[in-house]
């Protein structure tokens, strides 16, 4: 059951019988990339696609489409994660070349912004008229900084509704009481371009292990609990660490963005190992003092604990949302009946039947009714376990009494 896979091959049943999904083919939007094509009378566009299946599907219905509608490809490029800036640009240039200004996009959202880069690096703002599929979308932070030659796109995305209640549930993750996922830490650091502190990012991390373990045993809420206070006292108990710390930081922020200011020959000392290192989505400038290497820092504050995400720092529900909970739904419904029909609906039995579950049991009689209810051909008095056997098998004719 996938909420993400698109590609247009996975509609095939003899090769992906027991292939679902909660979203869309390629298809469609291929479909429609080709009409809106058609529409602002184009009959000559390139087409830029990632390499994978989301892409060479997409592309390949695109090309199916515009074939019918008498659409010519002028040129058909190809990016994949390993095409470094060099790749970019001569993709660019190879379109420019091709005279032709409308460019379809089958690709990822990072490819895309790579190709909008590399766009902008050749200064051509006003060359290429965009219409892309879903892998660009509706993300606003892939066009940030290439607003330039990302203006006047065309963008496809899947009808979806937002989830009531995610955004009241993402709103209030906080990294001091999320120990179950390990990388909430690395996603908060990055979000709010900010440093948590080095033995919480750690507590995180053994809390995700212990915690599975824990849990397998039935004290996972229990110890939760410890966890949690435990943290407590370990921020009451850091407090004047982060002060040194901070202090160290201010005074190289200090003398690296002041020449006239030497650095000194030492720093305070650094309570534990609390590195400087990491990305963010906002870069902030680096101090540049005289350290051994001769290199330049970057310096981040420590999370404060009163950050919150929010619609004010950028938060957005991701479209595709209702498809991850769509999926989530349709593949415990579909356990659910198989343990009705399978296991007599017993409270708390999983049955060996239900266990050796290789995905073809057909459910043939409605959740409400019980196995008494039913009366095959063979008018023999038959066992609960010999009736699904029989329901299984389809030559076998049996109807519903009464």
């Amino acid at each position: 059951m996938s909420y993400a896979s698109t590609g247009t091959a996975l509609s095939d049943k003899t090769l992906y019988d027991l292939f679902a999904r909660t979203v869309p083919s390629d298809m469609f939007q291929a479909r429609a990339i080709a009409d809106i094509v058609l529409r602002l009378n184009w009959s000559y566009v390139s087409l830029v696609s990632s390499e994978g299946l989301y892409g060479d599907s997409g592309s390949k219905e695109f090309m199916k489409q515009a074939s019918v509608r008498r659409i010519c490809i002028a040129t058909h490029e190809k990016v994949s994660p390993t095409t470094d800036e060099n790749a970019y640009d001569s993709i660019v240039a190879n379109l420019l070349k091709r005279n032709a200004t409308g460019v379809v996009l089958f690709t990822r959202a990072e490819d895309t912004r790579e190709l909008l880069l590399a766009v902008k690096r050749a200064r051509l703002f006003h060359n290429f008229a965009w219409v892309a599929a879903d892998g660009w979308g509706t993300h606003q932070k892939l066009v940030e900084g290439v607003e330039e030659v990302a203006w006047g796109a065309i963008t496809v995305e899947l009808q979806a509704k937002a989830i009531p209640g995610f955004d009241h549930y993402m709103k209030a993750l906080t990294p001091w009481a999320n120990a179950r996922n390990p990388w909430f830490s690395e996603y908060w650091q990055e979000w709010f371009d900010c440093q948590l502190q080095a033995n919480l990012v750690q507590q995180q991390q053994l809390a995700s292990g212990a915690y599975a373990s824990r849990r397998r045993s039935g004290s996972a809420e229990a110890w939760l609990e410890r966890q949690e206070e435990e943290q407590q006292q370990g921020a009451a108990g850091s407090q004047e660490e982060d002060e040194v710390e901070v202090r160290r930081r201010s005074l190289q922020s200090q003398c690296g963005a002041n020449n006239s200011t030497p650095c000194p020959a030492s720093w305070p000392a650094a309570p534990g190992n609390k590195s400087a290192a990491g990305g963010g989505r906002h870069r902030r400038a680096a101090a540049e003092g005289s350290n051994p290497a001769g290199q330049a820092q970057e310096l981040k504050q420590f999370c404060s604990p009163n950050l919150r995400i929010s619609e004010s720092n950028g938060y957005r529900q991701e479209q595709k949302v209702q498809f991850v909970v769509d999926a989530v739904y349709a593949m415990a419904h579909a356990l659910h009946k198989a343990w009705f029909n399978l296991c007599d609906a017993q409270p708390g039995l999983v049955c060996e039947a239900l266990k050796e579950l290789n995905g073809e049991f057909p459910v043939r009689r409605r959740p409400e009714l019980s196995h008494q209810n039913w009366h095959c051909e063979t008018n023999a008095h038959l066992s609960p376990r010999l009736r699904r056997r029989i329901l299984r098998q389809i030559p076998v004719k049996c109807v519903l009494q009464g």
